[in-house]
């Protein structure tokens, strides 16, 4: 189905399902501690995954190295990453976060270039750098009013931490689709694995697993679990193998734009000629970063069927 999706509706479609993602998340960690809340949010994720695969009757059973790639995907997507960006939450304001972790638009660039061979094109480092530049504008009030305190300085190296491990994500993912391997057998795994690391995290850290219940609770869950993350993942990784993963990161700078229309409706922000200045250079950026062909360099063939294995 997606294959009849052009590339520029794919991009949106993933801007649009990530656009509320740093407003949930303060939700979710104003009723649980930051590990049982990533634990709680992704375990379910998976079980819904792993069921959803099931009745598409695609694969779950894949080589023991398959699983090294699903685990290490888990790892620096569903866990590690996470748990950064959560931490950072408590520290920072959104929009510091939305900076910051706007940052993996260079990491992608830097990382496919030396993990997977890509050509590094001048039009994508010039459209990131526009990009990041009209996220600052936006951010403005947040940036002149942040202060490099104690507190802050961790939450910023939490959060710039997490844009980088996002970004080795990406990569993996683009790796795993280059050998062949399934999108949706490959996050029902990677979540798994993922939720088994936090939860591990979460003992050793002694968190405590108690829930504060609210309708903010409820209504974040409902967007996170099956919009931002089931459905969001899934798009991001497709938009990955259709464009690379240099090109796709740059839905991290775009989807603050639909962050700000969120919070201009319900939060009362209101805009200024600064952050519309800001907003419109995201937009030229994007325009520079998705010009001009490329082509992503292929891994070696992987094995045929790689579905036989044990699991």
């Amino acid at each position: 189905m997606l294959s009849k999706i052009g590339a520029g509706p794919l991009f949106l479609l993933t801007v649009i399902a990530w656009g509320g993602t740093n407003f949930a998340i303060e939700w979710q960690i104003a009723a649980a501690a930051p590990e049982p809340a990533i634990v709680y949010r992704y375990g379910l994720c998976a079980l819904l995954m792993f069921g959803f695969v099931a009745l598409r009757g695609q694969p779950l059973r894949f080589r023991l190295q398959d699983h090294a790639w699903f685990a290490l995907l888990g790892a620096f997507f569903f866990s590690i990453n996470y748990i950064l960006l959560y931490h950072s939450q408590v520290y920072l304001v959104s929009g510091v976060v939305a900076i910051t972790f706007s940052t993996m638009v260079l990491f992608n660039i830097l990382f496919a270039a030396i993990f997977l061979g890509d050509r590094i094109h001048l039009n994508v480092v010039f459209g990131a750098v526009l990009g990041l530049s009209g996220i600052a504008l936006m951010f403005w009030p947040d940036l002149v009013k942040f202060d490099l305190n104690g507190d802050a300085l961790k939450g910023l190296g939490l959060s710039l931490l997490g844009s980088a491990t996002a970004s080795m994500a990406s990569i993996v993912g683009a790796r795993n689709q280059r050998a062949g391997l399934p999108i949706l057998s490959q996050n029902a795994w990677a979540m798994l694995y993922g939720t088994g690391i936090v939860t591990i995290v979460a003992l050793v850290r002694g968190a405590p697993w108690a829930i504060q219940w609210s309708w903010g609770l409820v209504i974040s869950s409902l967007y996170l679990i099956p919009i931002a993350t089931l459905l969001g993942f899934f798009l991001y990784f497709a938009l990955i193998a259709r464009i690379g993963p240099d090109r796709a990161g740059y839905v991290m700078i775009v989807y603050p734009l639909s962050a700000m229309v969120l919070s201009t409706l319900f939060e009362d922000f209101t805009w200024t000629p600064l952050s519309a200045v800001g907003a419109v250079i995201v937009l030229v950026g994007n325009i520079f970063a998705m010009t001009g062909r490329r082509t992503a360099r292929k891994l070696p063939a992987a094995a045929p069927a790689p579905t036989s294995a044990g699991s």
